[in-house]
């Protein structure tokens, strides 16, 4: 019997009414259960998996590792799988996608470098059941055929893989500013040593959501190189979701991710999601070279709260002299940060709901659209309990170097079909506060 080319992992909770679906599919792309190595990592589920993957296990080339500590964590259970296989090569698969005729074969042909990491398209990631019926011409894809499912979306722009589009050259993803937010597991091939070393830097998140993309920097940190693989696309079953659910996940993993990492790109995947991303830091660019705040009028130090606080625009040494704080950002930081020196604009903040005392933002008239100025002022009004807008004296104002039509370009949140994301000064109201008597610092509350 010939030793299996690859090993392939398929992390599971409660998919006992997916995952024989995608195994079947995986073992029929693998002729006599012998060219490949299959291992399903059984994460704490209590639906019947066990029971079937007890019998799907008897033949030979398909393992089961189990997770039973009674907390479900897709990144754990990725680990565990990369763990037990025994190939130098791994094809990282989630438990709810179809692998089509010729993949495997096209991803043994294909031989990546050493350090490349190769993203395969995916048809319908966002896909669910609820959905489906809008975008597909396939009334029920659970009864249908796998070929007939694959031949109804494999032409289907509004199911299409988003990554194609995204820049890209030869198929790496060089040109995208930020190349780790592509890596989603839904199917990803690599060594086996260089994902092992990257999941292990990951920490025990709950559940499965953004923890994808938390190894994805990792892998990108330790200089993988993504690229989008030139091979057919594996195909996302729909299943029905929980939107709101997933959304809180995925803000969860994401905001852990920031505190973890502490970086621009890191910012505009919390503040805008993957897919824009690159538009962010391509109109952000711009304040990494010049400090957010680029004249500030010598005057007298101002009152400073008495628990930890925040300045934005700290890089401006008059501002950072006049109202001294805990913790200073600003994204010219980013070549030297440091414990409380955060290279972040203030769109998305590492902190927990409440856990600071104040947030003090500058007045960024010269800097930020209106709209993008009130986002900075929502995630204030998160994470401190007091939020103060710094008004100078008197300080020429000009137009703003990130404008209103550039911010447009990339100011989509996933999230924001739930929550409503504020966007003018009409949101928000300038109030005395006692405790701060400076006429020129203001505290903001939301209207």
């Amino acid at each position: 019997m010939s030793e299996p080319a690859i090993s392939i992992v398929i992390p599971a909770h409660q998919k006992v009414d997916v995952l024989p679906r995608t195994l079947r599919a995986v073992d029929q792309r693998n002729p006599g259960r012998s060219l490949h190595e299959i291992i399903v990592v059984d994460d704490n589920s209590t639906d019947g998996t066990k029971d079937f993957l007890e019998h799907w296990a008897c033949r030979p080339g398909r393992r089961v590792v189990r997770r039973c500590n009674g907390v479900a964590s897709a990144a754990r259970a990725r680990q565990a799988g990369l763990e037990a296989a025994k190939r130098r090569r791994v094809l990282l698969l989630d438990a709810d996608v179809l692998v089509p005729p010729g993949l495997l074969e096209q991803l043994i042909a294909a031989e990546p470098r050493e350090n490349e990491v190769l993203l395969v398209p995916t048809l319908a990631s966002g896909a669910s059941l609820e959905t489906w019926t809008f975008v597909s011409s396939v009334p029920d894809p659970t009864t249908c055929s796998d070929e007939r499912l694959f031949e109804a979306v494999r032409n289907n722009q509004r199911l299409r893989d988003e990554r194609l589009g995204w820049p890209r050259g030869e198929g790496m993803l060089r040109g995208h500013r930020a190349p780790w937010v592509a890596c989603w597991t839904t199917a990803v091939y690599a060594t086996r040593a260089r994902l092992l070393a990257a999941c292990k830097r990951v920490p025990q998140l709950p559940g499965k959501g953004s923890e994808d993309l938390y190894m994805g920097l990792e892998l990108f940190l330790a200089g993988a190189d993504f690229r989008i693989a030139g091979c057919d696309s594996v195909l996302h079953m729909p299943h029905a979701r929980d939107r709101a659910a997933e959304e809180a996940r995925d803000r969860g993993h994401e905001r852990q991710l920031l505190r973890d990492h502490t970086r621009l790109d890191v910012e505009c995947l919390a503040a805008f999601g993957g897919a824009n991303c690159h538009a962010a830091l391509e109109a952000l660019q711009p304040f990494t070279r010049e400090p957010l705040v680029r004249a500030w009028p010598v005057q007298e130090r101002w009152a400073v709260p008495s628990g930890p606080s925040l300045l934005l625009g700290a890089a401006n040494e008059t501002l950072r002299q006049a109202l001294p704080s805990t913790y200073i950002a600003d994204p010219c930081f980013a070549d030297d940060p440091g414990p409380h020196r955060l290279p972040l604009l203030g769109l998305a903040l590492p902190f927990e709901d409440g856990e600071l005392d104040a947030v003090i933002i500058p007045d960024l008239n010269a800097a930020l659209p209106e709209p993008a100025q009130c986002r900075i002022f929502e995630e204030a009004s998160r994470v401190a309990k007091r939020v103060f807008l710094a008004i100078p004296c008197c300080l020429a104002t000009e137009p703003p170097r990130l404008s209103a039509s550039n911010w447009l370009d990339f100011d989509r949140p996933y999230w924001e079909r739930s929550r409503r994301v504020s966007r003018s000064y009409f949101d928000w109201r300038l109030i005395y506060d006692a405790d701060w008597p400076e006429a020129r610092l203001r505290r903001l509350a939301p209207a």
